[in-house]
């Protein structure tokens, strides 16, 4: 069911752009889905979705006298924050520097075994694979001795296989990050 609600397509002209939905398993056992389309949505805001889910069912089946507390920030001081972030001069510093950085780089050309269409028409999939006990062992060990995160190991095993496939020597590969936080929060 869980798979089902997630393959489930958005109308972004028509939907609303989070769903939930519940379902009982049990007398005293419930699963909370939460689908969000992913503008709405990002890495971060994810983990806060998760946290104050949690906190609003402890609160409500749990310690039903307590209250939420009230928000620091509200949506609209955020959309403020963020709409002067994004005209300041530190947003053209950024951007000059990443357009700088990356000018010339060469765009990845992989080897496939159908011709690129014209228009892109985001019918993609993926494939989940797990490392299992002992390969997630040996890269933990090794991470610590080159004193890298877990991130940066699988980062640039990624980027050695695109260079192979490629050919490509200089291999540039984005990755989404979190914004920085509003001013004086």
């Amino acid at each position: 069911m869980a798979e089902e609600e997630a393959r489930r397509a958005f109308d972004i002209g028509r939907d609303i752009l989070v769903r939930t939905k519940l379902v009982r398993l049990g007398e005293e056992e419930n699963v909370l889905l939460i689908t969000l389309h992913h503008i709405v949505s990002d890495g971060w805001s994810i983990g806060v979705v998760v946290k104050e889910t949690r906190d609003f069912v402890r609160i409500l089946f749990c310690w039903p006298t307590l209250t939420l507390p009230e928000l620091e920030l509200q949506y609209g001081d955020y959309a403020v924050w963020q709409r002067s972030w994004m005209n300041s001069d530190g947003l053209k510093e950024l951007l000059n520097y990443w357009r700088t950085r990356l000018n010339g780089v060469p765009m990845l050309e992989l080897p496939t075994d159908r011709v690129r269409l014209p228009a892109q028409r985001f019918r993609g999939a993926y494939v989940a694979k797990e490392l299992g006990p002992e390969l997630s062992r040996v890269l933990s060990e090794f991470r610590h001795r080159q004193g890298a995160t877990l991130f940066m190991i699988l980062l640039t095993a990624y980027k050695v296989l695109l260079s192979r496939y490629s050919k490509q020597a200089d291999v540039a590969v984005g990755t989404p990050i979190c914004k920085p936080e509003p001013q004086g929060k």
